[in-house]
């Protein structure tokens, strides 16, 4: 189960993820945040309730960063020691801005 929460401060918009990324909830994620990208300068993604991420996840995290860099920044704050290990494996880290 995943849950989606957005609050929106004029072209700042923070997403708070709760529960597991996986291949049932990976489809989720893009289209929760797509229409709004255009409007946003900053992105954050507030990963503190976020427990398990998959692979399917990190294809919407990619698609979202790849989205981002025509519009502003994203930022991933909060992130707990097992994402962060995914997103370190996975070798994101070395675009992804982590917080």
């Amino acid at each position: 189960m995943l849950d989606i929460v957005k609050e929106r401060d004029g072209s700042k918009l923070t997403v708070y993820l709760k529960g597991r990324i996986d291949t049932t909830t990976a489809p989720q994620i893009v289209p929760s945040v797509e229409g709004e990208l255009p409007d946003t300068a900053e992105l954050i993604i507030d990963c503190a309730d976020l427990s398990y991420l998959s692979s399917a996840g990190l294809r919407s995290i990619l698609y979202i960063q790849q989205e981002m860099d025509n519009y502003g920044t994203l930022v991933f704050r909060n992130v707990c020691p097992t994402v962060y290990d995914v997103f370190d494996m996975c070798g994101f880290l070395e675009f992804l801005t982590i917080e």
